[in-house]
């Protein structure tokens, strides 16, 4: 009895997960973000659901020519799921009157590098774009006190691997 339990109870699980990875299910449900309805498609405001359909996510493009250094604040740390198994860490930086979205990589890859909180003074070098509406930096380098952390090649190669899209 127990066993059926946990089997059942199981799939139920499996089946919730794999609703939230594909954007077909997910459109049809509400999402769990107040105001979202998921069927918004990839501009959706959701963060849970924004550009799953075609592969895992779609991902913003790095432009050598927009690269860039700028200090800031971070007031948020972000961890973000990019499909399965997969989670971003992404920074909201304030720099000077203008708030960007900073996105360093995976999190296996940036946690045993470092670690960063509101508050944080941090300097960034990265490709400055628009992604979704908002302004968004693919860091190449953030420094954090005297420590700074590589995340990508000058020509915007990521030093962590990504699933392929």
């Amino acid at each position: 009895m127990v066993r059926l339990i946990r089997v059942v109870l199981g799939l139920s699980l499996l089946a919730g997960g794999a609703a939230l990875a594909d954007e077909t299910a997910a459109s049809t449900q509400a999402c769990p973000k107040e105001g979202c309805t998921c069927s918004q498609g990839p501009a959706s405001p959701c963060p849970v659901h924004r550009g799953k359909g075609a592969g895992l996510t779609r991902r913003p493009a790095f432009d050598a020519k927009t690269v860039a250094t700028f200090r800031g604040t971070v007031t948020a740390v972000e961890r973000v799921a990019h499909g399965e198994g997969l989670v971003g860490v992404h920074l909201r930086v304030q720099s000077g009157t203008q708030t960007l979205v900073v996105r360093l990589g995976p999190a296996s890859f940036v946690d045993p590098r470092a670690t960063f909180a509101a508050k944080d003074a941090i300097e960034v070098r990265g490709s400055k774009v628009t992604f979704d509406g908002e302004p968004t930096v693919l860091a190449m380098t953030v420094k954090k006190g005297g420590k700074a952390v590589e995340l990508r090649r000058d020509d915007g190669t990521p030093l962590f691997r990504l699933p392929p899209s």
